[in-house]
């Protein structure tokens, strides 16, 4: 269903669409993934590809045409991000992608805590290393200044869990110190607002659009998406800041679980 689009235009260089996971309704953090997942393909990445602006390519779920992977010098392996490398190397010899929300691939996400954190290590520590390769080339392409920013903003953006792991210190310490949190009450209704506003935007429209739930069942999935993410800011800030130095990770495969027999499927590619 995909293939034809390639036809439409002779610089697509890949077709992306999205997952539906297959097990987000299995506990609480399939469900706070799902619902982060769902607005990562209809938010994200269709609001960066109707741009026109870098969106990447998420190693599954897509299909490239071969050659655009030529083009762009064939894969690399120097990042554990390798999809979103080549996705880089292809945009700045003049590749785009196009995404579509349909069909939908179906995938799975980590039914516990340290799969969980095990994947999104990989993907900082695979983003990080892109970022340190590719920021570079992209400052000094000849595409205009919204591109080139919003193209650093998706490649650099895991720079998010260690920052916000030295705020959350700092704040904690200002608050000892101080003995109250009268101080700092401004600036948490400013960060309590951007959350409300950034996590409803993102993952509220792709909900009703889905048809995921109830509004209730919403509620109760979304308040647990902010203490995930502190979880993640401490789970992988010290290890982003170790890849920054030029500390080396290996590839960790986040197994997949066959539901009916119950086990997990020797796959080796997410």
């Amino acid at each position: 269903r995909t293939v034809p689009l390639f036809l439409t235009d002779d610089r697509i260089g890949f077709v992306q669409s999205r997952c539906e996971f297959q097990n987000f309704e299995k506990n609480w953090l399939t469900r706070a993934q799902g619902l982060v997942q769902d607005g990562h393909y209809l938010v994200e990445q269709r609001s960066r590809a109707h741009a026109g602006w870098l969106f990447q390519f998420n190693g599954t779920g897509g299909i490239w045409r071969r050659a655009t992977v030529e083009d762009a010098g064939g894969w690399s392996d120097y990042s554990l991000c390798e999809d979103l490398d080549l996705t880089v190397r292809a945009a700045l010899q003049g590749w785009h992608g196009l995404f579509v929300s349909e069909p939908p691939i179906p995938g799975q996400v980590p039914e516990g805590i340290r799969d969980f954190r095990r994947q999104q290590r990989r993907w900082s520590n695979g983003f990080v290393q892109v970022a340190q390769k590719t920021v570079l080339p992209i400052w000094r392409s000849p595409w205009s200044l919204t591109r080139r920013v919003m193209a650093i903003s998706l490649i650099a953006h895991q720079i998010f869990f260690p920052t916000a792991a030295i705020g959350l210190i700092a704040f904690f310490l200002g608050v000892i110190l101080h003995g109250s949190l009268a101080p700092f009450a401004g600036m948490l209704e400013i960060i309590g607002l951007m959350t409300v506003l950034v996590a409803l935007g993102i993952t509220l429209p792709p909900y009703l659009a889905l048809k995921r739930g109830t509004l209730a069942d919403f509620v109760k999935t979304v308040a647990s998406i902010p203490p995930l993410m502190i979880y993640l800011a401490f789970a992988n800030g010290a290890k982003i800041l170790q890849t920054l130095r030029g500390r080396k990770s290996t590839f960790k495969r986040t197994p997949k679980l066959d539901h009916e027999a119950a086990t997990p499927v020797d796959a080796e590619v997410e």
